[in-house]
């Protein structure tokens, strides 16, 4: 995203669209593909992010029911303390 912002910034100062040189052409972003091309990358980011985040959650809960299973198995088979 950052690369975007920064083409961004460099088409405020440069407005050429293309150059033309030696028979070989180039063509520069628009403004408005920038802008769409940011509002992408920002929504991949955040689902990206909130995936990862639901990962972990999930990894997190499935490790806390496994150590709950093993601890109420223990407790099943523990001897009582008689006082």
């Amino acid at each position: 995203m950052a690369s975007i912002e920064n083409l961004m910034e460099e088409k405020v100062t440069n407005d050429d669209q293309t150059l033309e040189l030696n028979g070989r052409s180039i063509a520069r972003y628009s403004i408005s593909e920038l802008l769409q091309l940011r509002e992408i990358y920002k929504r991949e980011a955040f689902k990206e992010s909130d995936d990862l985040s639901s990962s972990f959650m999930r990894r997190v809960d499935s490790a806390f029911n496994e150590s709950r299973k093993a601890t109420e198995a223990e407790m099943k088979h523990a001897t009582p303390i008689v006082q």
